[in-house]
């Protein structure tokens, strides 16, 4: 399956997003955090792609709508996130699909930017390197205190 054309939000530190993998991607959401501390996110709404244009990697095959800022993170919660980013960037491109079939499959995308250094990797959300677990824990301790 084709991925969306990867649009990076300028001075994110963090870019998430979560794509089904089937022709309903209802369920895809996506969410950025920005060095200033702003949390964007954006959450699709009904949404049936074509099987004929499923792997076109346009936006619009994939998200409903923009990311909106939704919060804003205080400087201990961006360190914390940049720190786990950090670990992040230590995984491969891509990760393998956990043994067994999934009802409803979806492909996890996360960009990260520390020092200048951008890296994508794409695994399952069945199968999250811990790494990535680690990273959305510390977006969520932030939501749960933020600035």
């Amino acid at each position: 399956m084709a991925l969306p054309r990867l649009e990076v939000p300028p001075d994110a530190l963090v870019l998430f997003e979560s794509v089904p993998e089937g022709l309903d991607r209802s369920g895809g959401y996506r969410f950025a955090v920005i060095a200033d501390g702003r949390f964007l996110h954006g959450g699709n709404s009904a949404l049936q792609v074509d099987p004929e244009t499923r792997d076109d990697d346009d936006p619009a095959q994939y998200w409903t709508g923009p990311m909106e800022p939704v919060a804003n993170f205080d400087a201990n919660a961006l360190a914390d996130i940049k720190r786990t980013a950090t670990e992040v960037q230590k995984l491969p491109p891509t990760t393998r699909r956990p043994p067994g079939k999934e009802s409803e499959p979806t492909l996890e995308r996360v960009t990260t930017t520390v020092d200048g250094i951008t890296h994508t990797t794409v695994g399952h959300q069945r199968g999250r390197p811990t790494d990535v677990q680690k990273l959305l824990e510390a977006v969520e301790r932030a939501g749960q205190n933020p600035a």
